[in-house]
């Protein structure tokens, strides 16, 4: 507010106010927990420049999230919102495929053009295609595709909400990198003290971050909906990265693999040792003794077996037979085994007897038809396996 009155009084003209990423200090303040503190201070700093000030001509705030204005804008009346979800200037967010087969043209890159579009598209704002431009600038001036955007942005707040996600949102994560959409409503007010309690919030805040594009789009009860996909190569990279880096901290690649060889050759009793050795020094007890210690454990074990991939497809929470199994393992070779795993809680069993919960939890593979999907598809070599948790106590059984 003081700037902009030295200003005007300084040049005898109001300035032009221009706020970049003004939302990055609140990423930062609900990440690091001064959250309520950080709200505060940038009500009363934007406030001062934003609400019936004389002062200034135009204030222009970009950043990746509208934050509720009841956080923020208190008394601020005269916002004009330009939003991924608005036609209104939505060529001006990246360039469009045009302008990318200029530039490649440009410099002589004509034939590179299909794969740009597969790295860096696939973002739509309004109705508009566009590319991601600090990425394309990155590939002409490199002359290779690489994640170049995934090793600029700060990919913290993803990643918590990917450790602390419930379990729905664990199996949104998992169906996106199997090149599925979701559907979500988008809420173009983000409320960050909704992100643990929210799948709405969490799906807005990664479509408006870049992290989701919206296929389709609708209006439901006065809602908006979206058909949510990840946008293209570069962004998937960014989630495999991710996922991938939150199962191996804390311990060692080489005894990841141990882990993963003993289950693919039915090695139970291996398998159940290195599990629980990664339990206790990865995962923290508080977590496994939450609402949902169930969706732990498998964010938790279903990360771990995505490095089985390529030679392994693991899906989650799929219907098969009667009822949803929890995690199923499918080698591309029919030939090998393919696993099914069920998880079950202890706390949340009447009997609170591992042996018994896992007894209960093969009972319910062969009640419900898990294997109905592997037998239909030509596998003979299938595995059952009990997961039972307690804390940092695991139990596995198979038959």
């Amino acid at each position: 507010k003081n700037l902009t009155r030295y200003l005007s009084r300084a040049y005898d003209r109001k300035p032009i106010l221009l706020l970049d990423e003004y939302d990055t200090p609140i990423h930062a303040g609900w990440l690091k927990g001064y959250y309520e503190e950080v709200i505060d201070f940038m009500r009363g700093f934007l406030s001062g420049a934003l609400k019936d000030n004389p002062n200034v001509f135009k204030v222009v705030l970009t950043g990746c999230l509208r934050v509720a204005k009841e956080s923020i804008f208190t008394g601020v009346n005269n916002l004009r919102v330009a939003g991924i979800l608005s036609k209104r200037l939505a060529s001006y967010f990246g360039f469009t495929p045009e302008e990318c087969a200029k530039l490649l043209t440009d410099y002589e890159m004509a034939d590179k053009y299909e794969e740009v579009m597969d790295w860096y598209n696939g973002y739509i704002v309004g109705d508009t295609t566009l590319l991601n431009p600090w990425s394309v600038i990155n590939y002409i001036a490199e002359g290779e595709p690489l994640p170049y955007w995934a090793n600029t942005s700060a990919n913290d707040l993803i990643k918590k909400l990917i450790r602390e996600g419930s379990l729905s949102f664990k199996n949104n994560i998992y169906s996106l990198l199997e090149g599925e959409q979701i559907e979500s409503v988008i809420n173009e007010n983000i409320v960050f003290t909704e992100l643990k309690t929210s799948p709405v919030t969490v799906n807005s805040l990664l479509f408006f971050s870049g992290y989701l594009r919206c296929d389709k789009r609708w209006q439901e009860g006065g809602k908006i909906k979206c058909l949510l996909s990840i946008p293209n190569r570069e962004v998937k990279y960014i989630y495999d990265t991710i996922i991938s880096s939150w199962v191996q901290e804390g311990y060692e690649n080489e005894k990841l693999k141990y882990l993963l060889q003993s289950l693919v050759q039915g090695n139970i009793e291996e398998f159940q040792l290195i599990l629980k050795d990664f339990v206790v020094s990865t995962l923290s007890y508080f977590d496994t003794k939450g609402n949902e210690p169930e969706a732990v454990y498998l964010g938790f074990i279903a990360g771990m077996l995505l490095n089985l991939e390529p030679e392994y497809k693991v899906k989650t929470n799929r219907e098969s037979g009667f009822g949803r199994y929890d995690v199923m393992v499918k080698p591309v070779d029919r030939m090998k085994k393919a696993i099914i795993l069920e998880l079950k809680s202890l706390q949340k069993t009447l009997h609170k007897d591992p042996e018994k919960a896992t007894i209960e939890a093969l009972k319910q593979i062969e009640e419900k038809g898990y294997a109905k999907e592997l037998e239909a598809e030509g596998y003979r070599d299938i595995m059952k396996l009990a997961v039972v948790s307690d804390g940092k106590e695991v139990w596995v059984r198979s038959v």
